[in-house]
């Protein structure tokens, strides 16, 4: 016992960082437990399914149609390349990384930031407050908002879907984490390291390279002009690895397109852009007017992360513009798009990834007590930067960029229809044959037979789909993948094998999908892959 009541004593983090991964394990696990859900399945958001697809068709060696960044793909593949296409079956393994890896990083890396900020008790701080954080909220939220902030956000932050939001912001703490160090050393293999770090959470997530401004100023203002260079350096290769998969899966640079070349081939691919750019003032607006009425205090959001940035200028400036400048830019630009609102939602689940900065925010607070944050430091001082580990760190980063880079180049765009999208702007899901839909038609009813499968970790449903003909539409996009996309619409659910209706007369075309969601509601819920078709003519 001595050891570790000398351990506390001095602040060591040893002491007490397992204490809050663990608490936070047993807290994750009793809310999982105890939290609307349908077995592994919890609310998503609609990126899950892009994320898997891709993976899936890149173990196949195959690039398909897709919007999102090549990341999160490329870390799955080797959970779904032993899974398989079915997104159910690669579920839990994908929760349990995320929660098992992912979160005690996230929370050692938000105490990072704050012991190189302010000493080790200013990192315990920040790790606390990440901790306890998403828990405290709760009873603040006016009780008509429970369900959406427990049910759908948190499953989000803790790691319990196969969104991008919770890996964006782990890459964001090790790029903010990385920055700082190369801010305190200056040289420019510590400024690379930040740069592919900065990469890192673009190529997860391409819409946070709005609070790369932040980050290059607070460089410039610390004078710091080899780590920018080396951080320009760096982020040059995960910049590369982008382009290379929009290109390859889109066919183009989506930010280079013309608007008549997408008319003509048929697809907007400048959608996702369009989507993070497409800022409103009075879509801002009204997020704070609906956060006002449904959270305790919105001026006490508004205001703590004001006063910790003016705490931390006391201590360092460039760290307050990094910060600072982090949350701004996120909160201000997402948070104004169409599609972010807080009565549906999603406004949290966009700003997610500045939860790390207005932790370190809050817990520099310190540093406005007159001469108590110098003592503080010089009581618990952070340990200097290490070269060695900021060395590690960039060639760790550069060798999987390179790599990823590889398998992107010598995998091929898909040119088939293995890959179909229903709605026409949703994600591709993988068309298998293992159901093998069978039809019969007798006096006019149409009777669909199928084989039934066996999803383990949440209960799934049948979806019945109908279009006239062919039903599908492939549109070549150059070089890059076909977008092969579904003209049916949906006549039916069930939870049997069989299924039977009487059509119009004429020449039709059905699939089946297999579909959940996390209510375990037949009439909710995205198709997760599908059929082969078969024609019927009736009447």
């Amino acid at each position: 016992m001595r050891p570790l009541a000398e351990a506390v004593r001095r602040g060591d983090p040893r002491a007490f960082l397992p204490v809050l991964v663990v608490g936070q394990w047993l807290a994750v696990a009793a809310f999982a437990a105890g939290v609307q859900r349908n077995g592994w399945l919890y609310y998503q958001g609609g990126d899950q399914i892009w994320n898997y697809t891709a993976a899936w068709f890149l173990t196949q060696g195959e690039l398909v149609f897709s919007s999102v960044g090549p990341a999160v793909p490329l870390a799955l593949t080797p959970i779904v390349g032993i899974a398989g296409p079915r997104f159910l079956d690669g579920l839990p393994a994908i929760v349990l990384l995320n929660v098992l890896v992912l979160l005690p990083l996230a929370l050692v890396g938000v105490y990072a930031l704050g012991a190189r900020l302010g000493g080790r008790l200013v990192g315990l701080l920040a790790a606390g407050f990440w901790t306890i954080a998403p828990w405290a909220a709760i009873p603040l939220f006016d009780e008509r908002y429970h369900e959406k902030y427990v049910e759908q956000f948190l499953p989000q932050a803790l790691g319990l879907t196969v969104m991008s939001d919770f890996p964006v912001t782990v890459a964001m703490i090790l790029a903010a984490a990385l920055a700082l160090r190369a801010l305190d050393a200056g040289d420019p293999v510590s400024g690379a390291a930040a740069g592919l770090a900065a990469g890192l959470a673009i190529a997860v997530k391409p819409s946070l390279g709005l609070a790369l401004p932040a980050f290059a100023l607070a460089f410039l203002v610390a004078r710091r002009y080899a780590g920018l260079l080396g951080a320009a350096a760096g982020f040059a290769l995960p910049l590369l690895v982008l382009a290379v998969w929009k290109y390859r899966g889109l066919g183009q640079l989506p930010v280079f397109a013309l608007p008549e070349t997408r008319i003509a081939a048929g697809v907007d691919v400048l959608a996702p852009i369009e989507r993070w750019v497409d800022w409103d003032f009075d879509q801002l607006d009204r997020n704070f007017r609906e956060l006002r009425g449904i959270f305790w205090s919105s001026r006490f959001l508004q205001w703590l992360p004001l006063a910790g940035a003016i705490a931390l200028a006391r201590r360092s400036p460039p760290a307050a513009i990094l910060f600072a400048g982090w949350l701004l830019s996120v909160v201000v630009i997402k948070g104004g798009t169409v599609t972010s609102s807080v009565d549906s939602g999603s406004f949290f689940r966009f700003v997610m990834p500045t939860f790390p900065a207005l932790c370190v925010l809050a817990a520099s607070l310190v540093f406005l007590v007159p001469s108590f944050g110098g003592r503080l430091i010089r009581s618990l001082p952070p340990r200097p930067p290490g070269f060695r580990t900021t060395s590690a760190a960039a060639g760790g980063l550069a060798a999987s960029f390179a790599l990823a880079l590889a398998v992107i180049l010598l995998a091929d765009p898909l040119q088939s229809d293995a890959a179909v999208r229903y709605p026409e702007d949703g994600p591709p899901i993988p068309t298998l044959a293992e159901l093998e839909l069978r039809s019969d038609v007798v006096d006019g009813e149409v009777r669909l037979s199928w084989n039934g499968t066996a999803e383990r970790s949440a209960r799934s449903f049948y979806r019945i789909f109908r279009g006239e003909a062919d039903a599908i539409t492939c549109y070549p996009n150059g070089a890059g993948a076909e977008d092969c996309q579904l003209h049916v619409h949906a006549v039916g659910e069930t939870r049997e094998t069989e299924w039977s209706e009487r059509p119009p007369a004429g020449d039709w075309t059905y699939r089946v999908a297999v579909a959940a969601n996390w209510l375990d509601d037949i009439t909710q819920g995205d198709p997760l892959w599908i059929s082969k078709p078969v024609r019927v003519v009736a009447g």
